[in-house]
């Protein structure tokens, strides 16, 4: 079916653009020789503790390394993964600080992981999922911190918004006026059927632009801006309230994890892709097994998924809860893949009985947006990581995905 027409396809266009390159790679996980034993610190697009602009580390705290867990041995499943708890509440939220206001790590991702957050308390959680604050800070650190932030990306914002027009920018004149052009014409047919963003004088229009403007023109110019970024600051900008500071920093974040997407050379994409294989031919060998029959190794399918973490694929609130358990980062940076898995497994006897070519498969999975049961697939993917931990003998290549 056609998308609606404040969308657009720049993810399909981008999977075009890739699937050259992921052919090679597939033909090498074939024979067992693929990227998948890579390590696993590459999936995140920015190395922990990097900052893009070359500031001393003020802007935002350091993201929290992913928990590790053990193997699980046969019966429930020892770490507490558990898809049918409840969500974090804010009552649970405020009992769970020490006196301090620090965090148990461990028990704070777990509990986002399983049930992900009431809509009430997401505003706070997501700066710790999105590294705006450390688990083990303090209440007066988170002070002076959020202090920093405001006062961090008002300077970076300076170096464009300025009123002589003597920009302290990275990239030339002309560049700027490109990007800025592109972000204008991004910003204005992104999720504006949402309330949050209705109307043409819409103030989160114009801090979205902002945002993007700062982040691609002055924090991270080496990446630049790339169509499809608007869609992964549209929900943060939501969840933050509309508070332009906050959805900088917790996009820079959220960049920091979902930004292998938007690497020019498609390296971090290609990974990805490799872990998905590799993922599949352990735990599904016969679709596997299909996917090598029909030529559809390169997961060319699976391309929009992973590029936008599913944003197309489910309706705004589901995006929202899947984002959470994907960022609490428990026991796997890689938890959106078995999200994929997930989906896969709903569809594929049908895929396998009567889709036999992969541009066929191609469109069916495309035809699946705004048509997946979320709840189920989230339920799915937990239940696929808890049987992953137990699995008595994965190949390494899957091992380091894990973590364990």
């Amino acid at each position: 079916p056609p998308p609606p027409s404040d969308t657009r396809r720049e993810g399909d266009t981008q999977a075009a653009g890739a699937v050259a390159a992921t052919d090679a790679t597939a033909e090498g996980d074939v024979n067992g020789s693929g990227s998948g034993g890579g390590s696993s610190s590459s999936s995140r697009f920015v190395r922990s503790g990097q900052e893009h602009d070359g500031g001393g580390g003020e802007g935002r705290a350091v993201p929290a390394n992913v928990v590790r867990l053990e193997p699980c041995g046969a019966g429930k499943c020892k770490h507490g993964i558990d898809p049918l708890a409840p969500p974090v509440t804010r009552t649970w939220w405020v009992k769970s600080f020490s006196v301090t206001g620090s965090l148990d790590q461990l028990r704070a991702r777990r509990a986002i992981f399983n049930g992900g957050c009431e809509d009430n308390v997401r505003h706070d959680v997501w700066k710790y999922l999105l590294g705006m604050h450390a688990f083990s800070s303090t209440y007066g650190e988170r002070v002076a911190e959020r202090k920093a932030h405001t006062a961090r990306y008002a300077t970076l914002k300076s170096a464009w918004d300025c009123l002589d027009a003597k920009r302290a920018l990275p990239i030339s004149d002309d560049g700027f006026a490109a990007m800025r052009l592109i972000i204008q014409k991004d910003v204005v047919r992104t999720d504006r059927a949402l309330d949050f963003y209705r109307g043409d004088d819409n103030a989160h229009l114009t801090v979205m632009h902002d945002v993007l403007l700062t982040y691609s023109a002055v924090y991270n110019s080496a990446l630049g801006y790339q169509q499809g970024m608007s869609d992964i600051l549209s929900p943060i900008l939501v969840v933050m309230k509309g508070v332009e500071s906050d959805a900088f920093w917790a996009f820079a974040g959220a960049m920091d994890l979902v930004g292998y997407g938007f690497e020019r050379d498609q390296a971090g994409m290609h990974l990805q892709l490799s872990h998905m294989r590799n993922l599949i031919r352990t735990l599904d060998p016969a679709f596997y097994t299909y996917l090598c029959d029909i030529n559809a190794l390169n997961l060319f399918f699976c391309f929009r998924w992973f590029f936008l973490h599913f944003k197309r694929e489910f309706a705004m609130a589901d995006v929202m809860r899947l984002w959470e358990s994907v960022w609490a980062q428990y026991g796997t940076p890689f938890f959106h893949l078995f999200v994929g898995l997930a989906i896969i497994e709903g569809h594929r006897k049908r895929l396998i009985d009567a889709v036999h070519d992969a541009d066929e498969l191609f469109e069916y999975m495309n035809g699946l947006a705004l048509k997946l049961d979320a709840r189920h697939t989230l339920r799915r993917a937990q239940e696929m990581l808890c049987a992953t931990l137990r699995h008595p003998d994965l190949p390494g290549e899957v091992r380091c995905m894990l973590l364990m």
